[in-house]
C-alpha cells in the first residue's frame, strides 16, 4: 500500500483571516481575561465619619486598578454571630476569586482565609468567619501580622494592603505565615425534640423581621397554612405560617418562610421584634 504525502499550503488570505483571529483573541483576554477580582467591603464604620474613605485610599494607592465595592457598612457593632450571619449571606452569593475585607470593632490579629470555594476573606480573627468556613471549606488561613515595620500599624491599614495585593495577583500563600489555630464562634442549631423546635435569632432586619435559623426541613411536614406557638414573654402565642410576606394576615403577627428557607416572622407596619421582644441572639421556642 503506498502511502502519499500532501502539502498543504494556506493561500495569503488565509493567513490573514488566522492573523485577525489571534488579534481578536488577544483584545477580548485584555479586556476580559486580565481583569482585577472586585474587593467587597464590610464594615461596622457607618458613612460618617472617614474611616471607610480611609480604606479605600489605603487600597487604591496601593492598587489604582481594582474595584471597590461598598456591601454594607452597618455591620452590628458588638455582636459577632448576626456580622458572621451577614458576612457568610452576603458573600455566597459573588463569584469564586472575590475578595472581602471585613472590618469591626476588634483588636485581634489579621488573618486572611482562603475557601475551597475560591473565595478570600480578610478580617480580625475574631470568629466572623465563622459561618463562612463550615459552608465554604477551608484552604488556607494565614497570620497577616508584619514581621517588620511599626508594632502598632493599624488593622485597616494591613488588611487594605493584603486585599489590594491579593486583587493585584499576589498568592495568598505569600502574604502570611500559615495559622494552624481559628477563632470560631459557638453557632447553636436548630433542633426538633417530639413538637417542640428550638432555633436562634439570626438577624432583626431594617423592617423589625425578625429571622431565625429554622427552616422548612426542621418540620415533619409543609407547615405553610397551619399554626405554631411561640413562647414569648412566658405566654403561648398562636402565629400563622404563610406562604410569604404579602399574603400575612392586617393586623396580626405571621410567618413565613423567606427566600433563604429561614423562618421569618413579621407584622405588617410594625416591627415585629417589639411585639415578639426578641433580638439577635435570642432563644427561639416554638411547637408546631
Amino acid at each position: 500500500m503506498t502511502m502519499t504525502r500532501v502539502a498543504l499550503h494556506r493561500s495569503p488570505a488565509c493567513r490573514s483571516l488566522q492573523i485577525l483571529g489571534l488579534l481578536c483573541l488577544a483584545v477580548l483576554q485584555g479586556c476580559y481575561g486580565g481583569k482585577q477580582p472586585m474587593v467587597g467591603l464590610m464594615t461596622d464604620l457607618g458613612w460618617q465619619d472617614t474611616g471607610v474613605a480611609q480604606i479605600k485610599g489605603i487600597i487604591l494607592s496601593a492598587n489604582p486598578k481594582v474595584e471597590i465595592v461598598d456591601l454594607n457598612h452597618s455591620l452590628p457593632s458588638g455582636n459577632l454571630n448576626e456580622s458572621a450571619y451577614l458576612v457568610d449571606k452576603t458573600a455566597r452569593y459573588f463569584p469564586s476569586g472575590s475578595i472581602f475585607l471585613v472590618l469591626t470593632d476588634s483588636m485581634e490579629k489579621p488573618i486572611l482565609l482562603e475557601t475551597t470555594q475560591g473565595r478570600f476573606y480578610l478580617g480580625p480573627d475574631n470568629g466572623i468567619f465563622t459561618q463562612a468556613m463550615e459552608r465554604e471549606g477551608v484552604e488556607r488561613v494565614l497570620d497577616l501580622t508584619p514581621e517588620a515595620g511599626p508594632a502598632d500599624l493599624p488593622l485597616r491599614e494591613i488588611l487594605a494592603t493584603a486585599a489590594a495585593q491579593l486583587a493585584h495577583g499576589t498568592k495568598a500563600k505569600h502574604l502570611g505565615k500559615p495559622l494552624r489555630q481559628v477563632t470560631r464562634l459557638k453557632l447553636s442549631q436548630a433542633a426538633r425534640f417530639g413538637r417542640k423546635i428550638t432555633g436562634q435569632v439570626m438577624q432583626i432586619d431594617h423592617d423589625g423581621h425578625v429571622i431565625s435559623n429554622i427552616t422548612s426541613k426542621t418540620f415533619t411536614e409543609n407547615p405553610t397554612g397551619h399554626l405554631i406557638r411561640a413562647a414569648l414573654d412566658g405566654k403561648n402565642v398562636s402565629i400563622p405560617l404563610v406562604r410569604n410576606f404579602a399574603s400575612g394576615p392586617d393586623n396580626r403577627l405571621f410567618g413565613f418562610f423567606n427566600s433563604e428557607d429561614e423562618l421569618e416572622f413579621a407584622y405588617k407596619g410594625k416591627p415585629a421584634s417589639d411585639l415578639m421582644h426578641l433580638r439577635s441572639g435570642a432563644t427561639l421556642s416554638l411547637t408546631d
